[in-house]
């Protein structure tokens, strides 16, 4: 099995003053080529960071104090001590972002921010750009796009928004995509096309993707593993399968048991206990601890 991007025993850090404050804890991380790989948590269990080391677009007080990041035999590794020299991003890893209207510029139009990204992959003339951009458009199944190459941001419903990220994000035939909870502003009837749309688009090129989200039934119905997060740690990690009908860890199960069932209408939710809280931020600080003895 191929692995196009290996993460080892990261361990990753924010600097405030002389103190180093602990993100992420003992991180391991395979992404086989074409796996969609799901990666679960509450907000703050350093998904979205997770996902910021490996793209290495880290913030400038964040640092890798342990651990490393593999990209295969093509690039270098990122190790601890912070970023790779001159590299602010990683060739062959494109990003979905999460709100396409904060992502995409509101004063250029959707034709020149395509263009200016196609032309950092790709030396054909501006008349082949926009043709590129144009067939992208229409992969993500727009209708009309030469007539939304001429339109701004604002123009665009927020489904639209999204393909237009998808199709900027394929646009370099990455290996692997990180998508960072790219249907959280969509509804439900959006969302769902939106999903289908990025399956049948990593099944036509192998593409390998990380999926960020704290919704277990997008990983239920779009992932092939996943990796369950709290307190900067990975708590389960296995098939979706394996993990949805034998849950390993009580956070897991916990988890499961809030998720509403609609063959179970009746059925009484489960909230994540605050005593298993409390016990999974007791157990990173001792993990701290242990790790500064």
């Amino acid at each position: 099995m191929i692995h196009l991007l290996t993460v080892h025993d990261l361990h990753l850090a924010v600097r405030t003053g002389e103190t180093l404050v602990p993100i992420l804890r003992g991180i391991n991380l395979n992404l086989p080529q074409g796996e969609v790989h799901g990666l679960v948590g509450e907000s703050g269990a350093g998904k979205t960071m997770l996902g910021r080391v490996i793209l290495n677009i880290l913030p400038p007080n964040v640092v890798i104090t342990a651990g490393h990041v593999d990209y295969g035999t093509t690039q270098p590794s990122l190790r601890s001590g912070g970023r790779v020299p001159d590299s602010p991003g990683r060739s062959g890893i494109s990003l979905i972002p999460q709100d396409p209207m904060t992502a995409l510029n509101p004063v250029k139009k959707i034709g020149k921010q395509m263009g200016e990204i196609l032309k950092l992959v790709h030396t054909d003339s501006q008349r082949q750009i926009q043709e590129r951009a144009e067939a992208l458009l229409a992969e993500v199944r727009i209708k009309k796009p030469k007539e939304v190459l001429k339109q701004y941001p604002h123009h665009l419903s927020g489904g639209m928004r999204q393909r237009v990220l998808i199709a900027m994000a394929f646009s370099s035939e990455p290996g692997i995509i990180i998508a960072d909870e790219p249907t959280t502003a969509l509804d439900v009837s959006v969302q769902r096309r939106v999903l289908r749309l990025i399956r049948d688009l990593q099944n036509e090129r192998n593409t390998t993707i990380l999926f960020v989200t704290h919704d277990l039934g997008i990983v239920a119905k779009l992932c092939d593993k996943v990796s369950l997060m709290h307190s900067g740690m990975i708590l389960e990690q296995g098939p979706v399968a394996d993990v949805f009908h034998s849950p390993a860890h009580p956070y897991t199960r916990s988890l499961l048991k809030a998720i509403p069932r609609y063959d179970q209408p009746r059925e009484k939710l489960s909230p994540v206990a605050e005593d298993l809280q409390a016990q999974l931020i007791h157990e990173a600080r001792e993990y701290d601890q242990q790790r500064r003895v």
